[in-house]
């Protein structure tokens, strides 16, 4: 039997609860995925999620393996998300669940993806694939869950604690009304920098070769170059463009991605013995998203960087913005670490 995901269990419910706990969202990878969902969340797929065609099946089935590959790359133990984890539902659920701009997400809580068919049409398989893959990524990122048994609930209350790199708050912290989300700037840069890397071995899957033979056509080249200097991209970043040159799409939060490659780069060059290249280190980075352990990362971002920057790289959010102004911020810092090693030498 394939071995399912490994969740960890904090929090001050007895050790049999934790157990039951972790068998249920184990649970939840079966053949039995929608009787481990919320009884509204049955309701609501069945009226409203549609069937995937044939080639989104293959599409989900190239994003799993190769999730799973990147999983045995960091040291962990893989395992499959079933194809009928994800859901492809109509735009009108991803309003109610106050998502309605985003074109999936993934629902650490009942261990599915949503995919927003409003924003994916069925004619888009390479947004399909590269939003799946995105979505797998995160969803397969080392898990912690608190579980608390409180008087006022009747049974006992679990939440996400980690996922992935990004830290949330703590169930004392939720009833004081103090949430937050730390290092979700830092966790989505490493998937869209994992997204960029998948990209090339998406589109040789024999489903998109209609696709690639056009994006890789001279016309389609000389569209993204005019888009690019429109827009002041690199044309390389465009992942899909539609014939008429009106409609693209680019790789996902380039602004973070670009903070992660810059860390990336100064870390290298703090530690040249040890990183042969950013991309060296980047692994780091991707490990971390799967092991679910910073203390190495944290390490070499203070080293680089300087005391306190690791803390300060977690309030990056994944908006624009937030990324413009922490690889600022960060830029900063390097100046004055690397004056500061100069005049102890």
């Amino acid at each position: 039997m394939e071995k399912g995901p490994e969740f960890r269990i904090v929090g001050d419910a007895p050790q049999e609860i934790k157990e039951d706990v972790k068998k249920e969202h184990v649970g939840r990878f079966s053949e039995k995925h929608l009787k481990h969902l919320p009884k509204e969340w049955v309701e609501k797929l069945q009226q409203n999620e549609e069937e995937k065609d044939p080639r989104e099946c293959a599409l989900i089935t190239l994003a799993d393996k190769e999730t799973s590959e990147r999983m045995k790359e960091a040291g962990v133990s893989p395992f499959r998300v079933p194809e009928r984890n994800i859901h492809v539902v109509l735009d009108k659920i991803m309003n109610e669940l106050g998502y309605g701009s985003y074109e999936g997400i993934s629902m650490g809580e009942h261990q599915a993806i949503a995919i927003n068919r409003g924003l994916i049409p069925k004619d888009n398989a390479v947004r399909f694939g590269l939003i799946v893959f995105h979505e797998l990524m995160h969803l397969k990122g080392q898990t912690a869950l608190e579980t608390e048994i409180n008087a006022h609930d009747e049974k006992p209350r679990t939440t996400i604690y980690k996922k992935g790199v990004s830290i949330y708050p703590s169930q004392k912290k939720l009833s004081e009304n103090d949430f937050y989300e730390y290092f979700r700037g830092l966790e989505e840069a490493i998937v869209s920098s994992e997204e960029r890397r998948y990209y090339e071995k998406m589109l040789e899957d024999p489903s998109l070769h209609k696709e690639r033979e056009w994006l890789k056509s001279k016309k389609a080249k000389q569209i993204k170059k005019k888009i690019g200097l429109k827009k002041s991209i690199d044309p390389e970043e465009i992942t899909w463009l539609s014939e008429d040159g009106k409609d693209h799409g680019r790789f996902s939060y380039p602004k973070p991605y670009a903070v992660l490659l810059y860390v990336c780069e100064e870390i290298q060059k703090e530690f040249p013995q040890q990183y042969s290249s950013p991309e060296e280190v980047r692994k780091e980075f991707v490990k971390s998203q799967f092991t679910g352990r910073s203390s190495l990362i944290a390490k070499l971002i203070e080293k680089t960087f300087g005391e306190g920057n690791f803390r300060v790289l977690g309030t990056m959010d994944p908006h624009e913005a937030s990324a413009t102004r922490m690889l600022e911020l960060l830029r900063r810092a390097r100046v004055r670490k690397i004056r500061g090693s100069n005049a102890v030498t």
